[in-house]
């Protein structure tokens, strides 16, 4: 009999405990694993059966051979002088800890090298951290002893908990958080927060964006709040959503409140949506001035694409349709219905259409009666057609047309685009006309598209302003087939002036090749080089840099050379260069580097810094950083050097700086220690390695965490004899208590047979 073996007092303590049931001995025969199996995935309300099941199982072992522990090896001298100075990093200074990490990694036992290893990862830079924390890891996995696979992963633990927060910060991302963190102005403050907290750690980006809620909820500034929360919305991090829905909801002014809500929808975790859809709609309803509530409903209506046809859907929808027929003034209700029309029933979109046609306004009947055409069936659509032709003003009937022709059922379109290009074309404003024409370019049969071309070249050649002739051309641009392009291109070179000639040479030459196209980058140097002014010289420069062959950078670093501002010589430098081949940029990009120092203006040259950064080779890394963080300290004005902050802060963080997807956390680790630790023969050792992982898990606060741990452990105890069990049942109590309370420890002290108070 099995329970012969308990001892008196616990056998006593069995059978006349009234809370607790006897044990039989068909308990604890192969049966009684199984029982101890359902016990255990009974969950935490069995610990008290799972407790007395696992110690009469526990006897069965008592008669077991003892395993042979490992034997433990001696430290070299060389290795017992590295144990000694990697327990005292912090006075070995930066160069001594690099030199210690170099001695460490050459270590050839892992047993000996991980744990040290460990010790100096929290003293090394953020991107030599993530890597250390990493291969420690990887490496610990292979380690046979277990008592020295358990050590190495409850030294890396800390770690692990730490890798995405400061130590796993890259230090110059941490400098330029303090530098925003010190601004006195409080929206240029949180701009600078705001663009940092998506570069920044998990756990920094966090801490940084309650930082933010916290001020945007005592600021008393609903404008900025909103603004803060629209721009933060698309990067918040998940443990602080319930506070950024108090902050939200806690903002006073309808409208300030409906626009943080609305673009807080779209991108919070779906338990929250719903209710935020809600507040966003009980907002807008209260907004007072009927234009605002119409864009703000307006700019809610997307949201309703992002909602899944669930129950909650036609709750919304109906909820934003009555704040919609509500609105008074026609134009302002028909614009809401019109953005409301995607999601509307078909009876529904017919509401929305006579709306729009009811308006008197014929240009806002022809704008909405565009915007609603796509979502319109083909039988609203022709009927639309008729409204289109009664138009009076005959731009908002070429508009209408327009539009309808792109949309109408398959009999109607041919009809429909010949009454649209006929209108079009007897347009009697030119610039208009061409406009109007372009847009059917997309549709017209080959045979019109040639004439409605010509027409259109024609017409923008007659314009007399040449600022309008300018823009025409270009509107037609690409289109133009290589006979009238010749011909557009000698309109252009007519042009007086310089800068519009330039703009329409850059909108034509896309199209252009051979000779024709080699033309016309001359005719465009010649145009840079005829502005009068650095700075429209530069940008000329600038712009027709993505379309120079090859022989004509040459000229164009001439030009360059020749502007005295360094700001514009350098930005023309590197235009140049993102154009060039790889192997030809270094030279142009080093020229661009040496002009920094002579850039006064902060700002500045913090955006040259930020266009030259992805030429640079990542030998260059430190040199990047130092000019970095130079031009962000010498930004005085703080709206600039908020601006600059954001700018530059994505050049700060590095792949890994939102964390290691790949890495376990700390838990994890300490699982797979407490795990080795129990194949562990020597009951000392097992025993302190257990409590030394149980303390590094207590307080996890994840009770079905702590639980399945216990389940896993709970499997591995039964290979054990009593004592043993016993005394890995007091190292691991701090799991117990996490997941069982104390109720849990007086089971324990119960079964144990002392009855607690």
């Amino acid at each position: 009999m099995l329970f012969n073996a308990y001892p008196h007092s616990l056998m006593s303590l069995m059978n006349t405990t009234e809370s607790l049931l006897p044990i039989t001995p068909q308990e604890v025969q192969p049966s009684g694993q199984a029982q101890f199996l359902a016990a255990l995935n009974a969950g935490p309300s069995a610990f008290r059966q799972q407790l007395r099941l696992l110690l009469a199982l526990s006897q069965v072992n008592s008669n077991k051979p003892t395993r042979l522990p490992y034997p433990e090896k001696p430290l070299t001298i060389r290795q017992a002088r590295l144990t000694v100075l990697s327990g005292i990093p912090e006075i070995l200074g930066e160069d001594g800890v690099q030199a210690l990490f170099k001695e460490v990694v050459q270590i050839g036992d892992a047993t000996v090298r991980l744990p040290l290893l460990a010790k100096l990862a929290i003293r090394m830079p953020a991107s030599q951290y993530r890597t250390i924390v990493r291969d420690i890891w990887n490496q610990a996995k292979a380690i046979v002893d277990p008592a020295a696979r358990a050590h190495t992963l409850f030294e890396i633990a800390p770690l692990l908990a730490l890798l995405n927060d400061e130590p796993a910060t890259p230090s110059a991302l941490l400098q330029v958080l303090g530098i925003a963190q010190s601004i006195k102005n409080a929206e240029a403050r949180l701009r600078s927060l705001i663009a940092l907290a998506p570069h920044l750690p998990l756990e920094v980006a966090s801490r940084t964006v309650r930082r933010v809620l916290v001020e945007l909820h005592e600021s008393k500034n609903d404008g900025l709040c909103a603004r803060s929360l629209m721009t933060l919305a698309p990067t918040l991090p998940p443990d602080v959503e319930d506070y950024v829905l108090e902050v939200a909801e806690g903002i006073k002014t309808p409208v300030e409140r409906a626009r943080a809500l609305t673009a807080l929808a779209r991108y919070m975790s779906e338990a929250m949506q719903q209710r935020l859809r809600h507040s966003a709609l009980d907002a807008i309803a209260l907004i007072e001035g009927e234009e605002e509530r119409a864009e703000t409903l307006v700019a809610f209506a997307p949201n309703l694409e992002y909602m899944q046809q669930g129950e909650a859907f036609p709750q919304v929808l109906e909820k934003a349709l009555t704040i919609g027929i509500t609105i008074t003034r026609r134009h302002i209700r028909a614009k809401v219905l019109v953005a409301l029309a995607p999601h509307l029933t078909t009876d529904l979109q017919g509401e929305a259409l006579a709306a729009v046609h009811s308006l008197s306004n014929e240009r806002d009947r022809a704008i909405l009666l565009a915007e609603l055409a796509p979502q319109l069936p083909g039988n609203m659509l022709v009927a639309s057609l008729a409204v289109a032709h009664t138009m009076r003003e005959q731009d908002s009937r070429v508009h209408a047309l327009s539009v309808l022709a792109h949309h109408v059922p398959e009999n109607a379109r041919m009809q429909t685009i010949l009454d649209a290009l006929a209108a079009a074309s007897n347009l009697p404003h030119h610039f208009e006309r061409v406009g109007a024409l372009v847009a059917l370019m997309d549709i017209l049969p080959a045979h019109l598209l040639e004439q409605a071309l010509t027409n259109a070249l024609e017409t923008a050649r007659l314009i007399d302003n040449e600022n309008a002739r300018a823009r025409a051309i270009g509107l037609l641009g690409t289109h133009l087939p290589e006979r009238l392009l010749l011909r557009a291109l000698d309109i252009i070179l007519e042009l007086d002036n310089t800068q519009q000639r330039l703009n329409t040479l850059l909108s034509i030459l896309p199209a252009l090749s051979g000779e024709k196209a080699a033309e016309a980058l001359k005719q465009a140097l010649q145009c840079a080089r005829q502005m009068p002014l650095e700075y429209k010289r530069a940008r000329a420069l600038i712009s027709i840099a993505p379309h120079l062959k090859p022989e004509m950078f040459a000229d164009v670093s001439v030009l360059a050379d020749t502007l005295d501002d360094p700001l514009d010589k350098a930005n023309v430098y590197v235009a140049v260069a993102q154009n060039l081949p790889p192997e030809q940029r270094p030279a142009l990009i080093v020229r661009a580097w040496t002009l920094l120092r002579q850039i006064e203006d902060g700002y500045d040259r913090a955006t040259l810094v930020a266009a030259m950064a992805p030429f640079l080779p990542a030998n260059a890394r430190n040199d990047l950083i130092a000019a970095i963080l130079n031009a962000i300290h010498s930004v005085g004005e703080d709206y600039d050097k908020a601006s600059a902050i954001a700018i530059l802060a994505p050049l700060l963080a590095d792949d890994a700086s939102n964390g290691d997807m790949s890495m376990p956390d700390a838990y994890t680790a300490i699982h797979k220690g407490l795990e080795a630790a129990l194949t562990i023969p020597q009951q000392g050792i097992r025993t302190q390695l257990l409590m030394q992982g149980a303390a590094l898990w207590g307080g996890a606060g994840d009770k079905d965490r702590s639980f399945n741990l216990w389940k896993q452990l709970a499997k591995t105890l039964l290979l054990l004899p009593m004592p043993d069990v016993l005394m890995c049942l007091g190292a691991l109590l701090p799991i117990i208590r996490d997941f069982a309370d104390d109720s849990g420890l007086q089971d324990v002290a119960l079964v144990l047979g002392i009855r607690p108070r």
